[in-house]
């Protein structure tokens, strides 16, 4: 019997030790909650835009770089 793995596994992600240091966060209201000064908009590149690997590797870069913050909700529909 063979030990190797699978040739379809992937190694588990570690986060990047620095990404809190170049993301610029802002205050939220009176909680005091940090955010980060940029958002991650996810909506646009899920579905069939982008492949589920293609769609990991952006999450997982934009946590890499202090994006904290995503948001799932689609653009506002024009009302002409």
């Amino acid at each position: 019997m063979s030990s190797k793995k699978p040739e379809n596994t992937t190694s588990p992600y570690c986060a990047s030790p620095a990404r809190y240091d170049t993301m610029t966060y802002r205050r939220c209201g009176r909680s005091g909650l940090q955010m980060p000064a940029i958002s991650f908009g996810l909506w646009h590149n899920f579905g069939d835009v982008d492949s589920q690997k293609t769609a990991c590797d952006m999450v997982l870069r934009a946590f890499d770089l202090g994006i904290t913050h995503s948001s799932s909700t689609p653009s506002p529909i024009s009302s002409q």
